[in-house]
């Protein structure tokens, strides 16, 4: 569980979706990089841009912490 409050998972979640557009990543490449599972398909990756927040585990937030970081640069 995260330790993250869900304001900063929500902000968390739409800066990396955010980032990974600005890299002009296609859907396949962005659900391989955050690890997610294979049944995410486009419709949820829009989903995350909106309105739901990655799901609580903690290799999908280290790995949005790494293009958040990666993207501060």
């Amino acid at each position: 569980m995260s330790d993250l409050t869900l304001e900063e998972r929500v902000l968390m979640t739409r800066a990396t979706m955010r980032i990974m557009d600005s890299w002009k990543l296609e859907s396949e490449e962005m659900r391989t990089i955050l690890g997610l599972p294979e049944k995410v398909r486009a419709r949820s990756l829009q989903k995350y841009r909106s309105h739901e927040v990655f799901p609580d585990e903690p290799e999908i937030e280290r790995r949005a912490d790494y293009i958040l970081r990666i993207a501060g640069a």
